[in-house]
């Protein structure tokens, strides 16, 4: 979903790059908006895309990109990173740190996991700040 938060580093990759695209597979959910978060006017290089419209034929029409996965959370980004490791899509990883708590042990396994896959597969990680680093350290990434 767009987000305020990322504004700065998209419209920095924009700047330095010369052709790039962003895609949101979700809307403004309503937690954020409670949370005060207003809705974003997209630029010339975004758009809305239907997690069902996600599949290799769109992908492959991408294909001279670098995909940045912001995650791993949602079921859209797992299926996504899946296409694009089966396909050979150059992709890298981006996120920001995980809230330490019982959520963070749960999902350990899956973190462990995707740290695999991102280790194998991925051109490379971004991490928000330090203390996604260290997280990404935790995951094994």
């Amino acid at each position: 979903m767009p987000s305020h938060h990322q504004y700065a580093f998209l419209a920095a990759v924009n700047h330095v790059c010369d052709s790039v695209k962003v895609f949101y597979y979700g809307t403004l959910q309503d937690s954020r908006q409670k949370m005060g978060w207003e809705s974003v006017n997209l630029r010339e290089w975004e758009e809305f895309v239907s997690p069902e419209e996600l599949d290799l034929e769109f992908l492959k029409k991408l294909d001279d990109y670098v995909h940045i996965v912001p995650g791993y959370g949602s079921q859209t980004l797992r299926r996504l990173v899946k296409l694009l490791i089966r396909n050979n899509i150059r992709w890298c990883h981006w996120s920001e740190p995980a809230r330490p708590g019982l959520r963070w042990l749960i999902s350990y396994p899956l973190k462990r996991y995707y740290a695999h896959l991102v280790n194998r597969h991925a051109v490379l990680a971004l991490g928000i700040g330090s203390m996604a680093m260290r997280d990404f350290q935790r995951w094994g990434i």
